[in-house]
């Protein structure tokens, strides 16, 4: 790779753009409350949800045993144990992905002086 030369985040470029892209990205319960606060979708597409409150909707892992027998919700038996992985987990390693060798790549720290330079550093 020559100087001129950078991959960021999987784009090859000639040289440093003006911007760098964001990263983003998404967890489905955030996803979910942002988009469909009512649960609505969820509710058309997973009937076994129909019941649960709104409070609980968007996880309904979370409910007590008595709150899933009054919705007749029982995780592990009408309803499988979610989540299947750990968000917070998964978020986590996608954030060490996403930024954990780019916080030094000399094109961030480029842009990083850039921006403080200009927001903030203003003499």
């Amino acid at each position: 790779m020559t100087s001129q030369e950078f991959t960021f985040l999987n784009f090859k470029c000639k040289q440093a753009p003006q911007v760098l892209i964001p990263c983003v990205y998404i967890t489905p319960v955030k996803n979910s409350q942002e988009h469909d606060p009512e649960g609505v979708f969820i509710k058309k597409w997973i009937p076994e949800l129909r019941a649960v409150p709104t409070l609980h909707i968007h996880e309904p892992w979370k409910m007590t045993a008595m709150e899933q027998t009054f919705c007749n919700v029982i995780m592990g038996k009408t309803y499988p144990n979610p989540p299947i992985i750990d968000l917070q987990e998964s978020a986590r390693i996608a954030r060490d992905k996403i930024w954990g060798g780019h916080k030094q790549h000399p094109a961030v720290l480029q842009e990083k002086n850039r921006l403080l330079q200009t927001h903030v550093n203003r003499n």
